[in-house]
């Protein structure tokens, strides 16, 4: 009989089968809810973008490719950023007149691709910026990705564009720098470009104008208490300068000049006792608002050498001399004579060297504003070729006047700390006099010149003298007429010293009639007119350290805004497009000349270095349809030996 198989056994199979089958739903179920999520994100996107969003679906899209492309130049619109940045600091004269202030504006930008209707968007845009709609629809026509339609808008103007609501525009902010005094102190001040001090006084004291940390080694004759640094906001400068006395020696030297044919000439109004500085002129000068514009006489400082330069003949000061050392003392070699017996016309040249060399004007004032050290003036004496500066004929003047001490003009009276809210005036010792003579013999020559000498008169001291005189130059002798006007009140004990001197120019192969250049009279009513504004502000010449206005100073705001809307007229636009749009060769150039040649092709600048363009990018002759920024290298045009 066979034996019975082995039974297989059912429920495990059926066991094996289920769990198979279990998993297999599991799996379908995770996947299904993959999907369900899947779908409902691409769902919330296009709701987002086709939805959501109120300026529209091209808007939308746009924005979605651009972000994808990451592209660094191409901001989202927005509404114009919060004016939070630090701006530049303020420049004060003695009395806290704005002589230099930044404000916020904005640059009006768009991205044409995004505007769906360039004539509309062009004529709203117009509307709400104070611009040109042709202009604006001009600019807007461009296949640039991003163009700038207009500069200079301010804060008003700006939100009016943020209220359009115009997608792929907005507003940038910019700082604009402006002079209210324009061409007054101008050489002094200096200007900027692109935030950068880049001449004068701006250029001197960069790091001290400029937002952020600054070294206190950057201005020595500061005293800052101990503070190692300043708060974030920019420092503000208070100069020694009037502005009020500034703009009054401006117009007599351009007065002069104009009526009497002076083809140059320079001024400057010094304490007696300190050295400080409450005018200082030389003309041409230029409006630093618009330095870029100015004429060709109007050269730079940093392009023609010292603010002060050496320019004007000793014989100009060899009746003062004279009379100096006719008065005499046991220091400078004899006894004092009554004004009736001296005679100036038996002064020797021993006699000259001796005085010349006793009141330092063998020695050349310290410059006021940095030179570069290859520039060939910086190094002592040379080019002066026995010449005075302004400068020096002021400081040897108050030496014969205040009794014998050598001055050093300065002009930096205080630094000012926005964030503490505290000024830091200049040390007490930071430009010590040199006495030259003893106290007894200086206080004896300031009597005889004050009271008994030719000049001498109740409302001051007025000294004038014209000289005619050959000089050479290039391998050529010229012929210069030149004059000197030297002031000094009140009569007493004089603390305020006015020079001024005028170049009538070169006059060759012979000099001509001098007395239809000059006439002595008119020189001298010039300095008894100036006399008694001289004796206006003499007296305390010390900076007012009041706390500084909080807020800008409305009327120059007003002047300023007035002055940009100005400076977009329908004929500068013209110019702009008449003119060849092709990048001109600069090369060899000032910087005040390139940036004038650059000035009708709205180009933004870009400047490394100083001195004259040594390069240029783009080349010259490129073509400007697709550039609005160029590159200009700059080295200084005396190398070093």
């Amino acid at each position: 009989m066979r034996a019975p198989a082995s039974p297989v056994s059912k429920p495990a199979v059926s066991r094996t089968a289920q769990q198979q089958n279990e998993a297999r739903q599991r799996r379908w179920h995770r996947f299904c809810l993959l999907l369900a999520l899947l779908l409902l994100a691409v769902t919330a996107g296009l709701l987002r973008f086709f939805v959501v969003s109120p300026a529209g679906t091209g808007w939308a899209i746009n924005k979605f490719f651009k972000e994808e492309a990451e592209q660094p130049n191409s901001p989202p619109p927005a509404a114009p950023p919060a004016a939070s940045a630090p701006l530049r600091g303020t420049i004060y004269d003695r009395n806290l007149e704005e002589l230099a202030v930044s404000y916020r504006l904005y640059s009006l930008q768009a991205h044409p691709a995004e505007l769906t209707d360039l004539q509309e968007a062009a004529a709203r845009l117009a509307s709400a910026a104070g611009a040109d709609a042709e202009e604006l629809f001009r600019r807007l026509s461009s296949r640039e990705q991003m163009v700038e339609l207009t500069v200079g808008l301010d804060a008003e103007q700006a939100k009016a564009v943020e209220t359009l609501a115009l997608p792929g525009v907005s507003c940038k902010p910019v700082e604009a720098r402006y002079y209210p005094g324009h061409a007054a102190a101008g050489r002094l001040l200096g200007f900027v470009n692109e935030e950068n001090g880049l001449s004068g006084t701006e250029a001197l004291y960069d790091s001290l104008l400029q937002p952020g940390a600054f070294r206190p080694a950057e201005a020595q004759e500061i005293d800052f208490a101990g503070q190692t640094h300043l708060g974030p906001q920019a420092a503000d400068l208070v100069l020694s300068l009037d502005l009020k006395l500034q703009k009054r020696l401006e117009e007599g030297l351009s007065d002069w000049r104009r009526q009497n044919g002076a083809a140059a000439g320079a001024a400057l109004v010094l304490d007696v006792e300190t050295g400080r500085l409450l005018a200082a002129v030389r003309q041409p000068g230029f409006d630093p608002n618009y330095f870029w514009q100015t004429g060709a006489q109007a050269v730079l400082p940093k392009e023609d050498g010292p603010f002060f330069s050496a320019e004007f003949f000793p014989e100009l000061l060899r009746p003062l001399l004279a009379e100096a050392a006719a008065a005499g003392n046991a220091e400078l070699g004899g006894d004092l004579l009554p004004a009736a017996v001296r005679i100036p016309s038996e002064f020797t040249q021993e006699d000259w060297d001796a005085i010349w060399q006793k009141f330092g004007f063998d020695q050349p004032v310290p410059e006021l504003l940095p030179l570069d050290p290859k520039h060939p003036a910086a190094e002592n004496g040379l080019l002066r070729n026995g010449r005075l500066s302004a400068a020096d004929i002021a400081v040897g003047a108050a030496a014969l006047l205040n009794g014998g001490k050598r001055l050093t003009p300065w002009f930096l009276e205080a630094v000012h700390d926005p964030d503490r809210r505290q000024f830091f005036s200049r040390q007490a010792d930071a430009s010590p006099a040199q006495r030259l003579v003893s106290p007894t013999a200086g206080v004896q020559l300031r009597r005889s010149l004050l009271h008994d000498s030719f000049w001498a008169s109740s409302e001051g001291f007025l000294y004038t003298n014209s000289v005619a005189a050959a000089a050479e130059k290039n391998g050529l002798r010229e012929q210069h007429l030149q004059a000197v006007l030297i002031a000094a009140a009140p009569q007493s004990k004089p603390n305020l010293l006015l020079v001024l001197a005028a170049d009538y120019g070169a006059l060759y192969p012979q000099p001509a009639d001098f007395t239809l250049f000059h006439d002595p009279n008119k020189l001298a009513e010039l300095g008894r007119n100036l006399l008694p504004v001289l004796a206006k502000f003499a007296g305390d010449s010390t900076a007012t350290l009041k706390e500084p206005p909080t807020a800008r100073n409305e009327a120059n705001l007003r002047r300023f805004l007035l002055s940009r809307r100005l400076n977009r007229p329908a004929a500068e636009e013209k110019e702009y497009e008449q003119a060849p749009q092709v990048m001109p060769d600069v090369v060899g150039l000032s910087l005040r000349q390139a940036l004038r040649r650059l000035n009708p092709h709205k180009l933004r600048v870009q400047i490394k270095g100083s001195g004259r363009v040594v390069a240029q990018k783009p080349a010259a002759k490129t073509s400007l349809t697709k550039i609005d920024t160029c590159e200009l290298r700059l080295e200084p045009l005396f190398k070093e030996k």
